[in-house]
């Protein structure tokens, strides 16, 4: 499996590029301000898309919106941390400031609605979060899969697309 791993200028995401080296995938780290992101040819080689985790929100990350108006509908997508809230916005979701600021701060994520994304994952599970912003008002064809302690949307899929976000950190 190629997969190309959209890089929002956050330090985790050679993390997250390990993670997925280690699973036996071949990943492609590719800035968000670099055009061919955008490059039908381009995009065409990979099975999959990841937006990583980053700084600000959706609007100022690069092309990264321009890439989910794009592929959408033409190749998996899934959104870690700025990725699940792009994911969100793009398909109508508010993205607003969380009550609490949660950096570095362990939580225990609550299932609603089983998804492949949990699957040989134990329920509930903990997660490390590191966010200020918040989804709420999803909209179809977005659902909300999973709640964290404090009842905040963690992770959410489109109805019948590949489309999945997962706003902490795996």
């Amino acid at each position: 499996m190629k997969i190309l791993l959209i890089d929002n200028y956050d330090s985790f995401t050679h993390i997250l590029a390990d993670y997925i080296r280690q699973c036996g995938a071949t990943c492609t780290v590719v800035r968000n301000d670099e055009e061919k992101i955008l490059n039908t040819n381009y995009i065409s080689d990979f099975n999959c898309i990841v937006l990583s985790p980053g700084p600000e929100t959706p609007s100022k990350a690069g092309f990264m919106m321009q890439v989910l108006n794009k592929f959408y509908n033409q190749i998996p997508i899934l959104g870690v941390c700025l990725g699940h809230q792009a994911i969100g916005e793009f398909f109508g979701a508010k993205l607003i400031k969380a009550q609490k600021p949660m950096h570095g701060k362990v939580d225990t994520v609550y299932i609603k609605k089983n998804h492949p994304i949990f699957e040989n994952i134990e329920k509930p599970f903990a997660i490390t979060r590191y966010h200020s912003l918040i989804l709420t008002e999803l909209k179809p064809p977005l659902s909300a899969l999973a709640l964290s302690s404090n009842n905040e949307i963690m992770n959410i899929a489109h109805s019948h697309l590949p489309n999945v976000g997962i706003q902490y950190q795996p």
